[in-house]
């Protein structure tokens, strides 16, 4: 089944080879490439748009240090979500330029605001194959990338979990589960090296062009990945907790607590494919989790203002990567001519 979807992949990228250059195809593709853009561009306002109404009427106010600090986290975290890609791409065999990698990522992740769940994985592995990452390289780096961010959203509940005041333990039954989650993430990070020998031996034996990829695997990189995925969603939960009056200096309860209720929504609300961007599945998972230590009716708009965020971050970042993507390409043609000059 995979092979035939390759076979099918691979037949799309050749007609796509041979017909690019045509002035018909390249007016069409430029129309349908400005069509998604205006599509993103619109759900991406409507839900801005209506969820600032939302906090405005509120009458909730945050210190602009909370909100600052924040949305800082926030963006730093979305920056680092499309770094991480890049490395994967590449410790899959994948020959991807980090200005282009994280540029692919950032902009086909706008179009998950779009109905429909699949269209920022599509235009990823699009975007990817027409950068030169083979099919299989792009497709299998999608889904590890599905799977590592799973994985290291539960790991990071695991840790979190026995402090967060969400389930009643004594002292030292909370330790002993914590310091098992510590160990239960050091084990998931390293076991990829010694895992990677039984995929490896797989497509070597089946001989399969989907599993050719796994031939130039780099299991040590893909730890790396994992530990700064892991990294990662510290740093959002950190930029959520903010928003709760967590400083610098407060309790471990209290980063728990919201690191724990923000992987729930976050990754229940990637599972409810039927809601774009998990809207109003999230905020659903917040307020059960977190009402009992915070008014449910803050709790609500505080998960409406960290979307606010996530979403300007994204902009931003996407913005940023387009920008750095095309004045590479600008140095690169002025290099090659000045060379070709020579």
């Amino acid at each position: 089944m995979l092979d035939r979807t390759m076979a099918l992949a691979r037949q799309l990228h050749a007609w796509h080879s041979r017909t690019r250059n045509h002035t018909g195809y390249r007016i069409l593709l430029g129309g349908l490439s400005l069509a998604i853009l205006a599509v993103c561009a619109w759900f991406i306002w409507q839900q801005v748009s209506g969820s600032y109404s939302t906090v405005a009427e509120s009458g909730l106010h945050l210190a602009p240090d909370r909100l600052a600090i924040s949305w800082l986290c926030v963006t730093a975290a979305t920056a680092l979500g499309a770094w991480e890609w890049t490395l994967l791409v590449r410790a899959l065999g994948g020959k991807l330029e980090l200005v282009q990698g994280m540029s692919i990522h950032l902009t086909s992740n706008l179009a998950k605001y779009v109905p429909g769940y699949v269209w920022s994985y599509a235009g990823k592995g699009i975007l990817a194959v027409r950068q030169g990452v083979p099919a299989n390289v792009a497709t299998m780096s999608i889904a590890a990338e599905f799977a590592i961010v799973y994985i290291c959203g539960a790991l990071l509940t695991l840790i979190a979990l026995p402090f967060s005041d969400l389930v009643a333990l004594p002292l030292g039954w909370r330790a002993v589960l914590q310091v098992a989650a510590i160990g239960l993430a050091g084990s998931a990070i390293l076991g990829i090296l010694p895992l990677a020998r039984w995929p490896t031996l797989q497509a070597k034996a089946k001989r399969s062009k989907f599993l050719e990829p796994l031939l130039s695997f780099r299991p040590s990189r893909t730890s790396f990945v994992m530990l700064a995925v892991l990294i990662t969603w510290w740093l959002l939960a950190y930029g959520f907790s903010v928003l709760y009056g967590q400083s610098l200096y407060s309790g471990w309860n209290h980063l728990a607590r919201h690191a724990v209720a923000l992987a729930g929504a976050l990754l229940l609300g990637q599972i409810a494919f039927f809601a774009p961007t998990g809207i109003g599945v999230r905020e659903a998972v917040l307020v059960t989790l977190l009402a009992a230590s915070s008014n449910a009716a803050e709790v609500l708009i505080l998960a409406i203002v960290f979307r606010i965020e996530m979403i300007l971050g994204e902009v931003l970042c996407a913005a940023i990567a387009i920008a750095a993507a095309r004045a590479q390409s600008v140095l690169k043609s002025r290099s090659g001519a000045n060379n070709t000059n020579g």
